[in-house]
C-alpha cells in the first residue's frame, strides 16, 4: 500500500511538472505571433502609388482637426476651418430706414392764416416721434398779440402725411383800450380782452430730404370766454367785429425748414 501511495505522487509530480513546461514556452511563443492581417500583403493606395512621367501630382490628405475644432463633412459656403456656422455666414436682416421727422426733428416756420396758432407769426415745431408733433408759435391776430401750443398727430411715417391737431390759443386783447373802427361805413367803439380758444384741425404735412417743410390745415376754434364789449357806435357794426374776434373757421399754412 505505501509503496502504491508512493508511486502515485510520483506520477502526479511529473504530470504538473510537464504542464509547467508547457505553460512557458506558450508564453515564450506568444510575442512571436503575428495577426493575420498584419502578414496580408498590402496594395499600394493612389496616393502613394508613384506618379508617372507627366502626371499631376497627387493631391494631400487634408491635416486631421486640431483639439477642439469641428470638422464638417462638406464645408459652408463662404466659411473656412474653425469659423463659426453663425458667424457671418447668413446675413443679418437691413435695419428700418429712420423717418425723416426723426433725421429732422425741429422745425422753423413762418405760419398765416385765420384763427391759425400764432395768427400771423413764426412759429417752432419739434417731432418727438414721427406720429406726434409739438408746434408752438406766436404772432399779431384779430384778437391782439397771441400765442398758441398745439399738439399733432401725425398718420404716416414718410415724408408726406396726413395729420389732425388739437390747440390751445390765447389772444392779449387791447389791452382793456377801447378802439374805434369803421364796418361797412358805419362806425363803432369796442373794447377786447382776453380771448381764449379751444382749436381743432386736420391737414396733411410735408418734410422733405433737403429740410422744406410744409404744413397746411383746416378746422374750426371754440371761444372759451367772451371777449368783445360794445361801448359806442353802431351795434350792427359792433356783432360784425364780434363775430370776427369769436369762434370760427381756421384755415392755415406754414413754410419753414426743418433740421
Amino acid at each position: 500500500m505505501r509503496t502504491a501511495l508512493c508511486r502515485l505522487a510520483t506520477w502526479s509530480a511529473g504530470i504538473l511538472v510537464a504542464a509547467s513546461a508547457l505553460g512557458v514556452r506558450a508564453a515564450e511563443n506568444a510575442p512571436n505571433a503575428v495577426p493575420a492581417a498584419e502578414n496580408a500583403p498590402t496594395t499600394p493606395s493612389a496616393s502613394s502609388a508613384p506618379a508617372g512621367p507627366g502626371a499631376p501630382p497627387a493631391p494631400a490628405e487634408p491635416a486631421p482637426p486640431a483639439h477642439g475644432e469641428v470638422e464638417f463633412a462638406q464645408p459652408l459656403t463662404g466659411m473656412t476651418r474653425g469659423d463659426s456656422p453663425n458667424a457671418d455666414a447668413v446675413k443679418s436682416p437691413l435695419l428700418p430706414t429712420l423717418s425723416i421727422r426723426e433725421q429732422r426733428r425741429w422745425v422753423i416756420a413762418g405760419e398765416i392764416g385765420w384763427n391759425s396758432l400764432p395768427g400771423f407769426g413764426p412759429t417752432l415745431t419739434y417731432n418727438i416721434v414721427p406720429e406726434l408733433s409739438l408746434d408752438t408759435g406766436f404772432g399779431v391776430s384779430m384778437v391782439g398779440p397771441k400765442v398758441g401750443l398745439r399738439v399733432r398727430g401725425n398718420l404716416l411715417r414718410s415724408n408726406w402725411t396726413p395729420t389732425f391737431g388739437a390747440a390751445i390759443l390765447y389772444g392779449a386783447g387791447t389791452s382793456h383800450q377801447d378802439v374805434d373802427a369803421t364796418v361797412r361805413g358805419e362806425n363803432v367803439t369796442y373794447r377786447l380782452y382776453r380771448s381764449p380758444f379751444a382749436q381743432f384741425t386736420a391737414g396733411a404735412s410735408y418734410t422733405g430730404s433737403d429740410g422744406f417743410a410744409f404744413l397746411a390745415i383746416v378746422g374750426y376754434a371754440i371761444l372759451l370766454r367772451e371777449n368783445a364789449v360794445f361801448v359806442d357806435g353802431s351795434r350792427d357794426a359792433f356783432d360784425t367785429i364780434r363775430n370776427l374776434a369769436g369762434s370760427g373757421v381756421v384755415v392755415a399754412a406754414s413754410f419753414g425748414y426743418a433740421f
